[in-house]
């Protein structure tokens, strides 16, 4: 039984694939014992790939875009865990949404990634609004950005799942926009490792992925009910009413991933639009930082 230990950027239903490889056993059926790890709250997922402490990291492209320039770059992209965005905006007002009208208002953004507040950004700066012009009210965790919106203290929020359809169904607020469908097809979480390891652990990296794949077309298969039924051994916290109608919604979204494989154009779509977000990052070459040989 081969061992990888496996870094996530946080406990969530977005990364569904890895949860349901565990609890479906396709690790083990794949003869991979994998070991997941939750960093230190306001570490980078990076971290402990980089430092030797794990052997995967799943997180966004911007993690490694953030990176001091090097040649060649350390880390490596070797698949895709999700292949859109989770993320919704959700506001109080009953209006139909236009951009501009977060001009002004208060935004409460995704604490534990800035992926998603930069592409909001850059599709403000699309349709001609300063994103500049948002007040953005800043909180500790997902709960507290449903409290706020709850309380009527901000007036919109991006959240992911189950968040998003907890206050649909309560009635406390409704959909402006889908990312996902905003953006289209993105790879907006990825499988990172150490270049070094793609020959080191070669073995036990296509064992993890065939995993993660299995779990992949499981979930394409697989009623919302029934992902629903999956995902609360993993997340028995979730109201299994909400678990379900967030599966579906994430179904429906593409926002789990059907295949392993990053393509180059959506890759560099992605980095184009976190790049007009307005952050200081750096573009990363599709041929030097993805390699899809495992998959």
């Amino acid at each position: 039984m081969q061992q990888i230990h496996l870094v996530l950027a946080f406990p969530s239903i977005f990364y569904a694939p890895v949860y349901v490889a565990q609890t479906r056993e396709f690790f083990e059926q794949h003869a991979v014992d994998v070991q997941i790890i939750f960093p230190k709250p306001g570490q980078d997922p990076v971290g402990p790939l980089v430092a030797g402490n794990a052997d995967v990291t799943i997180g966004g492209p911007v993690r490694l875009m953030r990176g001091a320039p090097a040649s060649p770059e350390p880390c490596v992209i070797i698949g895709q865990v999700t292949g859109a965005s989770g993320f919704s905006i959700v506001g109080r007002q009953t209006a139909a949404f236009e951009w501009r009208d977060l001009a002004g208002r208060t935004f409460v953004p995704f604490c534990l990634s800035k992926t998603p507040l930069l592409f909001t950004r850059s599709r403000l700066r699309k349709n001609q609004v300063d994103p500049d012009q948002m007040r953005i009210r800043n909180v500790g965790s997902p709960e507290e950005a449903v409290a706020v919106i709850r309380a009527g203290e901000a007036d919109f929020a991006e959240l992911p799942e189950p968040y998003v359809s907890s206050l649909l169904a309560a009635g406390e607020a409704r959909v402006c926009v889908s990312m996902a469908q905003e953006l289209g097809a993105v790879p907006f979480s990825v499988i990172i490792t150490r270049r070094e390891l793609i020959e080191q652990r070669h073995d036990a990296l296509q064992r993890l992925l065939a995993s993660v794949q299995a779990a992949q077309t499981w979930l394409g298969d697989a009623s919302a009910e029934a992902v629903a039924r999956e995902l609360s051994r993993s997340f028995a916290d979730i109201d299994p009413q909400i678990l379900k109608a967030a599966a579906s919604r994430y179904k429906n979204e593409r926002v789990w991933a059907s295949h392993l494989t990053v393509n180059s154009a959506p890759f560099i779509a992605m980095q184009e639009t976190i790049m007009q977000g307005g952050e200081e990052l750096r573009m990363l070459p599709f041929e030097d930082v993805v390699d899809n040989s495992l998959s």
